[in-house]
């Protein structure tokens, strides 16, 4: 079977019983059982685009999910198991009354391959979540998050790779879940994202760069906000600030730019400062910083 009972007892714990036997049975389903038709919605495959149920290994995949809507209103669990020589992420989702969800609406998905994160653009239906992340740690899947973005009203589902793999996505009725399948394989994979207990940067990537610098990620920082500062070996500090899209029910995704500062080696440091004693939490970035040019 897909999911271990280990797997299943922290679903009954996080989603209720109901929705624990739903995602064991989901898993254990042929490949074929209740897949809505993957080349519906919003992301119709064009000439090049890959063909539905190909596994691919960067750039959109073909939609899944029901186009005429849903009753899933929330993510309900996040659960990764092996399956059929590879791994699979079982997203499963409740109605508003807390019962598993029967379908789920038409989800967008893509393999952002430069940044090692498949993401789900969720339906709009899906408003909350009742968990927000999940650390993994198997060979090809390592964490996922549930993020709410600056622009656009639909959830984005995040999941970050461990290791190369090639994706494949499928939706299940009854219940309803979302399978993103991983296959071990393609090119290597750019540096885990930085990441603390409340702060992931996407960008930049340790290493080389350049002014003007933009930072993105997301956090959960108290009351969403956001401080960014650089540090070099002589003069003075850049700071910047800003607002994340969330905090209490989901990741909040932001994004900030350092128009000048420090060259060289630089240390970049983007978190939050504690209420308690004003110490910084978040995370550490060693950057090489090119001078302007003349």
């Amino acid at each position: 079977m897909g999911l271990t009972r280990r797997s299943t007892r922290i679903a009954a714990r996080r989603g209720g019983f109901a929705l624990a036997c739903a995602l064991w049975i989901g898993a254990c389903a042929p490949a074929d059982r209740g897949s809505s038709d993957p080349g519906s919605g919003d992301l119709a495959p064009g000439a090049d685009a890959p063909a539905a149920g190909d596994f691919v290994e960067r750039g959109p995949l073909p939609p899944v999910g029901d186009p005429r809507g849903g009753d899933a209103t929330q993510i309900a669990s996040l659960l990764v198991a092996p399956a059929d020589g590879g791994e699979r992420l079982v997203v499963g989702f409740a109605r508003p009354d807390g019962l598993p969800a029967d379908r789920v609406g038409p989800v967008r998905a893509e393999v952002l391959r430069e940044r090692g994160v498949v993401r789900l653009t969720l339906p709009l239906q899906v408003v909350s979540a009742a968990i927000v992340d999940n650390h993994f740690g198997t060979f090809l899947a390592d964490r996922a998050f549930v993020v709410r973005p600056l622009a656009g009203d639909s959830l984005h589902l995040d999941l970050h790779l461990r290791s190369p793999a090639l994706v494949r996505v499928r939706a299940l009725e009854r219940p309803a879940l979302v399978l993103v399948e991983l296959r071990a394989g393609g090119d290597p994979l750019p540096r885990s994202a930085p990441a603390a207990q409340r702060v992931v940067v996407l960008s930049p990537v340790p290493g080389a760069a350049r002014y003007p610098l933009t930072i993105e990620g997301y956090a959960r920082t108290f009351e969403a906000n956001v401080i960014a500062e650089l540090r070099g070996r002589r003069g003075e500090p850049a700071r910047t600030r800003t607002t994340a899209a969330d905090y209490l029910a989901a990741w909040g995704e932001f994004r900030m730019r350092i128009e000048r500062g420090p060259t060289g080696p630089v240390e970049l440091f983007v978190g939050e400062h504690s209420a308690a004693d004003g110490a910084e939490q978040g995370v550490r970035i060693e950057l090489e910083i090119e001078p302007p040019s003349p």
